[in-house]
């Protein structure tokens, strides 16, 4: 295996940038020759297959692994560390509550005022700083909150730098794991009492110590959320976008929601990148269409090629479908009255969206 090349991307809107990156584990190929851009500022859909290598690319860019060959470039605006993430199970500590893992994190990072940083930060994600229910009788979606509001807390500039942020991570998961084989007496911290966090409940989200993370991966994060739960954590990437400058980049299986939120997307396929485009590249590549039936379709295309110069048509099970933009179907109404057709079905489609990213991702 290569040394890992962690090399600074000179480009001023480019957060994040892979060149040739590969991975291989033993003789099967993860990843191959995966060049891709993350432009700050954007909220990017990661799309793919379960193995198609979304998470092993997301833990080369945090360089939780070493790539076996290419490069991850970093802007020179910011550090590796500026980089956070919520990957696969995230490390809690399960015989804590809530806010006592948010307090160990923010310590362990250096985080000043880290009780009210972590109030704060529960608050945003819609857990009650209050509730002291241990993490272990979460349900599913209230760890994933749980996991995205850990992922928030950012490195103070006096911390240790980021190339040693792999061995962190490793003790982290070291404790979390001995918390799950029952050590809970290891704690490295005690839990808050009710006093203790009380003070801290109304933490202002513009706090001065309440920094950010420049890029946000995250990986199936709305994964156990019920429908109210997924619109909230909508809400909050769009917030964290919008007002906090947060770029983010989230794999999900649920197209839809993608759709909503992303201004760009990366699809990969079979370890290989398939594509990456602008969401509004999108709406171009993906073209709606509308279908129109009378009783006399060989007259309706006379009509649509002359009176409303339409070129992009094709005839299909007994319908026309029309893909020029520009025309509506208020237009088209208007032109068969007028040569006395009788219109017996029109109406608009929209791309479908769904088809194309599957067949992107290989599918049929």
């Amino acid at each position: 295996m290569t040394e890992e090349k962690l090399q600074v991307c000179e480009d001023d809107d480019v957060l994040v940038r892979t060149k040739g990156l590969a991975k291989t584990y033993g003789n099967k190929k993860v990843l191959e020759d995966v060049d891709l851009e993350i432009k700050k500022g954007k909220i990017y859909g990661f799309i793919g297959k379960n193995g198609s290598g979304k998470t092993t690319t997301m833990r080369l860019i945090l360089g939780l692994c070493k790539p076996s060959k290419g490069s991850v470039e970093i802007s020179k605006d910011i550090k590796r560390s500026d980089i956070s993430a919520v990957i696969e199970y995230p490390a809690f500590f399960p015989n804590m509550d809530a806010v006592t893992n948010m307090v160990t994190q923010c310590k362990a990072l250096g985080v000043k005022n880290p009780k009210k940083v972590s109030c704060a930060l529960l608050s945003l994600m819609g857990l009650n700083p209050k509730d002291r229910s241990k993490v272990k009788n979460f349900s599913l979606g209230m760890k994933q909150r749980l996991a995205i509001a850990m992922s928030l807390i950012c490195k103070n500039d006096s911390s240790q730098p980021a190339s040693n942020d792999s061995e962190g991570d490793k003790e982290v998961e070291k404790n979390s794991s001995d918390e799950d084989k029952g050590s809970s007496n290891e704690n490295p911290t005690e839990s808050l009492t009710n006093a203790e966090v009380n003070t801290d409940t109304e933490a202002d989200l513009s706090l001065p110590d309440l920094q950010y993370p420049s890029v946000l991966l995250l990986d199936e994060p709305i994964n156990g959320l019920d429908p109210e739960g997924i619109k909230e954590i909508r809400e909050i990437i769009l917030h964290l976008n919008r007002e906090k400058g947060v770029t983010f980049l989230i794999s999900s299986h649920i197209l839809g929601e993608l759709e909503k939120i992303s201004t760009g997307f990366i699809v990969i396929c079979n370890g290989k990148l398939a594509a990456q485009f602008d969401a509004k590249d999108l709406r171009k590549k993906v073209k709606g269409c509308i279908r129109l039936k009378t009783n006399n379709n060989s007259k309706a295309v006379e009509i649509l090629i002359n009176d409303l110069s339409i070129s992009n048509y094709r005839t299909e099970d007994g319908e026309i479908l029309i893909f020029d933009e520009g025309i509506n179907t208020s237009d088209i109404t208007k032109k068969m009255v007028e040569n006395d057709l009788i219109i017996e079905s029109i109406n608009s489609e929209t791309g479908n969206y769904e088809d194309y990213f599957i067949k992107l991702m290989g599918g049929n």
